[in-house]
């Protein structure tokens, strides 16, 4: 697997938006539900109270190795 690149955009006491690009689009169908109910997990886990993880709709970027290439954002919130 030699697709994508995560970066934090933004990072504050109670949110944070996570950029994940490179992604092919056929992933993408077990990937978001799985990013929203891991984000949340982990998030629990680390002491936050009402977790909740938004993801934005995909940008289209390319076509790699034969494959469509997408860019999706998340957006974490949580209370402490």
């Amino acid at each position: 697997f030699d697709f994508g690149k995560l970066e934090i955009l933004e990072r504050g006491p109670k949110r944070a938006l996570i950029e994940h690009s490179g992604l092919p689009r056929f992933f993408t169908t077990w990937y978001l539900p799985m990013m929203e109910g891991y984000t949340s997990v982990v998030l629990e886990i680390a002491g936050a109270h009402h977790p909740t993880t938004r993801v934005e709709p995909l940008r289209r970027e390319s076509n790699r190795a034969g494959l469509e290439v997408v860019t999706v954002r998340f957006e974490m919130m949580w209370d402490l």
